[in-house]
């Protein structure tokens, strides 16, 4: 599964979150939300070594919970910070 990872989807994956980022900000803020979004992936992955004992303690249904309501928040400060407007269009 890692090898499945490393050589498939890591490399759609950050190329498809870098894309969306950089798609829905100013030219002149591409650079400071890519920042943000590099810098919550990087204190996501300090997390994991406390939120893995919660997740043996609780289950893992509520840590995906806890981990999707995190993910809003961050999308909600993202939005909130850059001003995307064109993400809430209907």
């Amino acid at each position: 599964m890692t090898i499945l990872w490393l050589i498939l989807i890591y490399p759609l994956y950050d190329i498809s979150v870098v894309t969306t980022v950089s798609s829905f900000v100013p030219k002149h803020l591409k650079a400071s939300a890519i920042g943000s979004l590099y810098t919550v992936m990087s204190i996501s992955g300090t997390l994991i070594p406390i939120v893995g004992p919660l997740t043996d303690l609780w289950g893992a249904r509520y840590s995906v919970l806890l981990a999707s309501a995190l993910q809003i928040a961050a999308l909600l400060a993202l939005v909130l910070k850059f001003n995307l407007k064109g993400i809430l269009k209907t």
